[in-house]
């Protein structure tokens, strides 16, 4: 019986936890805060996209074009410029 109520209990107070923290989203986002990844102008991306398409066009690799961009994942460089990488040396 102690054990059902620390039960109910923990029940509760968890959704007191969660009424408060949805409270103060929705209060964040009253005042406008945004939440989430923080979105990249649209011109920079584009800039970065034709870059990168260069780069893998001159026959270098997915992960030197992300290199060269700073910051930027091998994986979405490769994905982004639609070729895949040549065969490296250790590779075959």
């Amino acid at each position: 019986m102690m054990l059902n109520f620390l039960a109910s209990l923990t029940e509760y107070e968890r959704e007191l936890i969660m009424e408060r923290v949805n409270a103060g989203i929705a209060a964040a986002r009253q005042s406008g805060t945004r939440f989430g990844r923080p979105l990249s102008a649209p011109a920079v991306t584009a800039n970065n996209l034709l870059i990168a398409q260069d780069t893998r066009v001159k026959g270098r690799t997915a992960e030197d074009a992300a290199r060269l961009l700073g910051g930027v994942a091998r994986r979405s460089t490769a994905t982004s410029t639609q070729t895949p990488d040549p065969p490296k040396a250790s590779d075959r």
